[in-house]
């Protein structure tokens, strides 16, 4: 008997362990994340006490919603005519699985040794791109993909996201911390992950790290209104300094004022601003005619060809050339493939969430940090869709379920 306990006690020990790994690789091959998930999940299943799981996980509002929404995703294959690729897009949804098993495995102590190992490995993570941006070394992933951005190992859209929630993240450690020492160097972090957001060239972390500076300086800090206008000068001289000393920045600020101004003065939607907002009308226009239900995972795609052929007011015929992508934006991604059933069971996810009580300050910070600044991030992509953020979004949900799991234990003690 005291053996099985002995061995129980390491392989929960080991899944500790392999949660901060799993962490720690969220920067980097997004494949071998993956696989720390998959061994993950095997001995979750060894370690047994399913039952006990299976309630925890069912007495959590936020877990209800997200199989809700992924049951609806089924459910809406009654109606799809793309049943492969239908199901090849819900299929990916098992990499949140991971929420499951940090959710009722992770002990309480290692949740903020998670947190400091994921902040530790985006640091070096930044390092690596610095090193690409200055020519100092390469990644194999900047070869393959040729871009003039400097990312090591992702997509420079999901990188800036990333970059974004960390930059917040790294701000709610300076503001709360009492130890000089400690504050100092997240600042420094802070101020070199800020830049380098400017530098990665992704303009979909620009929105949240903006937004919810703006939003956290206001709700969650309560600082006085000097601050606020400390803070918001800061900000502003951040983007100036990086305007005028970072071409990357610069460039991809001047191409989306062209790209509006193309839009205004010659109804130019072809670039890449133009193909956003000619998505975001004709997915506005697919979800008025199919409200309730939408049209079906995939079969969306055809729609937004067949609608974008039939508007005579604007030239959007371009946007056949998108049809194995997306619509850039996961609230018309969702309301055109399940309609506004499916919209509103994939916000309860992030509703309950943001909603779930958590007494301990850094992660109550953290979790309002996470939820604004995922909302305004999947304005401009299907993040939640995309590998590398999935993993960083199962990690911190199943971080804050176990936050909250583990002071309820400590409420009911008393």
């Amino acid at each position: 008997m005291l053996k099985k306990y002995q061995q129980q006690f390491n392989l929960i020990s080991i899944m500790n362990y392999l949660i901060i790994i799993y962490a720690v690789s969220i920067p980097y091959y997004k494949h071998f994340t993956k696989e720390i998930g998959v061994l993950l999940l095997v001995l979750w299943i060894i370690d047994g006490n399913l039952k006990v799981k299976l309630r925890i996980l069912l007495n959590s509002k936020v877990i209800l919603f997200f199989i809700l929404f992924i049951l609806y995703n089924l459910v809406s294959l009654l109606w799809t005519y793309n049943l492969n690729s239908a199901y090849e897009y819900i299929i990916k949804y098992k990499y949140y699985i991971p929420i499951l098993i940090i959710f009722t495995t992770i002990k309480q102590e290692y949740i903020k040794y998670t947190i400091i190992a994921f902040l530790s490995s985006m640091f070096v993570s930044e390092i690596i791109t610095y090193g690409i941006y200055f020519d100092f070394w390469t990644t194999q992933y900047y070869q393959l993909k040729g871009s003039l951005s400097p990312t090591a190992f992702m997509s420079h859209t999901i990188y800036s996201a990333i970059l974004a929630f960390v930059s917040v993240m790294t701000l709610n450690k300076v503001i709360l911390s009492n130890n000089n020492i400690t504050r100092f160097i997240m600042i420094i972090f802070y101020i070199s992950i800020s830049l380098n957001l400017l530098i990665s060239g992704g303009r979909t972390g620009l929105v949240p790290f903006l937004f919810v500076h703006i939003i956290s300086f206001i709700f969650l800090y309560k600082l006085k209104l000097k601050y606020i206008i400390s803070g918001i000068v800061i900000i502003s001289a951040m983007f100036f300094i990086g305007y005028n000393n970072i071409n990357s920045f610069k460039n991809r600020i001047d191409q989306g004022y062209s790209d509006i101004n193309q839009m205004i003065d010659k109804n130019n939607y072809k670039t890449p601003v133009g193909t956003r907002y000619a998505m975001i009308y004709v997915g506005l226009n697919i979800t008025y005619d199919n409200l309730l239900f939408g049209v079906g995972i995939k079969d969306n795609m055809d729609e937004m060809i067949t609608y974008a052929n039939s508007i005579k007011k604007f030239d959007f015929r371009h946007l056949k050339l998108y049809y194995k992508w997306h619509f850039h934006n996961q609230y018309i991604d969702i309301l055109t493939q399940l309609g506004i059933i499916g919209l509103i069971l994939f916000m309860g996810i992030f509703y309950t969430l943001f909603r779930l009580p958590i007494k301990d300050k850094e992660i109550s910070n953290i979790k309002f940090l996470f939820v604004f600044t995922f909302l305004f991030s999947i304005i401009s992509s299907d993040l939640f869709h995309q590998m590398h953020y999935m993993h960083m979004v199962g990690l911190l949900i199943g971080l804050l379920l176990a936050q909250n799991k583990f002071e309820n234990l400590e409420n009911l003690k008393c």
